[in-house]
This record gives C-alpha cells, structure tokens and sequence, in this order.
C-alpha cells in the first residue's frame, strides 16, 4: 500500500496541497481582472453584462461585446485547465 502525503508542512501548519493549487488559481483569476481594469477595456460595460446569461443565448442574439468576453473568458479557462 502506498500512501501520498497531499499536504505542505510549513512550520507545523499543514496545508493541503489542492487549498494550495485553488489559491494560486484565484490569484491568477483576480491578476486577469486587474490587468483588464488597468488596460481599461470597456470596464463600465463589462460590470453590466450578465455573462451566465449570455452564455445561454445563442451566440448571434448576442452583443459584440458580449460575443468578445465570452470567447477571451474561455480561452482563459482553457488556458488555466
């Protein structure tokens, strides 16, 4: 039987390594974010959008905006994966 150990020791304090991998993918989500804000792409109308939702919708009822986040929010999840 092998058994993996799964956790950092870090000082007696151990963390799991997947509390670990989920706060590192996080950091990069609120990175990709920040860089957005600072880039200034269209912020305002982004706060408005209701990406669930266009999701839903067929890609030609969709705005270009809309059509424009959801394909660079996908790439980005593939890209994280």
């Amino acid at each position: 039987m092998v058994l993996l150990n799964l956790s950092f020791n870090d000082n007696g304090k151990k963390t799991l390594n997947v509390e670990i991998i989920e706060d590192v993918m996080d950091e990069i989500r609120r990175e990709r974010k920040t860089s957005m804000v600072l880039a200034d792409e269209d912020i305002e109308e982004y706060i408005t959008l209701d990406i669930v939702e266009g999701e839903k919708m067929d890609k030609k009822d969709r705005t270009h905006f809309m059509n424009t986040v959801i394909e660079k929010k996908n790439a980005f999840k593939a890209d994280l994966c």
